[in-house]
């Protein structure tokens, strides 16, 4: 079933035996700090593991040497510079799959390498809650209680509790999540020609 920011929120605070709040909009500690901590905590969550879930492959856009961002001199290994997706947004640039062996370097969102044509796999960030696997939920609202533990409980036992509940979480994720790999790639499939998820 899907979850929203809400619930996700609620099950962290039930973790630390606080009050469910309503709406984030509430100016209660709960609810302020659910809004302080929860967008950091879901993106090292996402960061940390290639989750079906968040994966995304996009071409990306070349930056040539009269932008203001072009970082690139002659005396630098990198021939090519390309801008990082926003739509949806790159949290983490995995591989280029057309070319797998190829050296890269991400600087300042920004990715340097020596081809001219690049294609990414990449972990972007997922705005809509109800896409979040049931089992990454889990292991993102023990992640949000244990930064939660220290203002609510004021307890770093039980901030220590929450954290090695999210690393069995997370395991277990990541378990399934391995099982649900991507399957061998056929002379059929393409997807290098556009943006978006490969299906």
């Amino acid at each position: 079933m899907p979850v929203t920011k809400v619930q996700l929120c609620n099950l962290a605070l039930q973790e630390l035996g606080a009050n469910r709040i309503i709406s984030l909009s509430e100016t209660r500690e709960e609810a302020v700090l659910c809004n302080l901590f929860y967008d950091p905590v879901v993106e090292e969550v996402l960061r940390a593991h290639e989750w079906n879930c968040a994966l995304w492959y996009q071409p990306l856009a070349q930056v040539d040497s009269g932008d203001a961002n072009y970082v690139l001199g002659s005396l630098d290994k990198w021939s090519y510079q390309y801008k990082l997706p926003t739509n949806p947004y790159c949290l983490r640039a995995l591989e280029i799959p057309d070319h797998p062996e190829a050296d890269y370097e991400v600087i300042n969102r920004y990715l340097l390498c020596n081809l001219t044509a690049v294609t990414i796999k990449y972990i972007r960030k997922l705005e809509d809650e109800s896409h979040f696997d049931s089992m990454l939920v889990r292991a993102i609202a023990y992640r949000l209680a244990a930064d939660l533990a220290d203002k609510i409980t004021n307890s770093s036992t039980k901030r220590n509790e929450m954290i090695e509940k999210y690393e069995w979480a997370k395991r277990n994720a990541m378990a399934i999540d391995g099982i649900e790999r991507e399957r061998p790639q056929t002379d059929n499939d393409d997807w290098s020609t556009g943006g978006g998820f490969r299906p």
